[in-house]
């Protein structure tokens, strides 16, 4: 099935909070977010998230209409931040995040004012921690105990990349 990647708009709410949620339920250890929390969200509140603009957006992978990846990206000052990064397990391995974070890559080289891009990704999550390596993000510090979920913790590497 053909792949379509584009940045998100209001016209995806629902697609978006579908995925975001599954992405919290699945994957709770790589976010800084909790499902039961987004989960009381309005929809008003996850439409906060898809207004577009060139320091703010999200981009998505689509299978047949359906949102099967997302990576999120806001501006502060002068530093990108890459977040909420997820791809649905049954589509992993196919290369869709790594289309995704390049676009964002792509979008971030050409704001003049951006001199890096910084994101966060738990120690536990090794294909993540890969795809970042093999497009040029670096480790600058490590965060112990960053990210909390009931009784465990996990460090979160915290990267950059230079635009």
């Amino acid at each position: 099935m053909r792949l379509d990647v584009r940045k998100l708009t209001i016209a995806d709410l629902a697609e978006f909070k579908r995925l975001r949620l599954d992405a919290l339920q699945t994957n709770p250890e790589s976010f800084g977010s909790h499902y039961a929390r987004e989960a009381a969200f309005d929809d008003e509140e996850f439409a906060n998230r898809l207004r577009v603009d060139d320091d703010n957006f999200i981009w998505g992978g689509f299978e047949g209409g359906l949102l099967v990846a997302m990576a999120g990206f806001y501006v502060v000052e002068n530093v990108g931040n890459i977040w909420g990064v997820f791809t649905a397990p049954d589509h992993r391995g196919r290369g869709i995040s790594k289309q995704l974070i390049m676009q964002i890559i792509a979008d971030a080289k050409v704001n003049p004012s951006l001199v890096k891009i910084q994101l966060g990704v738990t120690s536990d999550s090794e294909a993540a921690l890969g795809l970042y390596k093999a497009v040029g993000f670096e480790t600058y510090s490590i965060e112990a105990d960053a990210i909390q979920h009931g009784e465990f913790s996990m460090c979160e590497i915290l990267m950059e990349l230079s635009v």
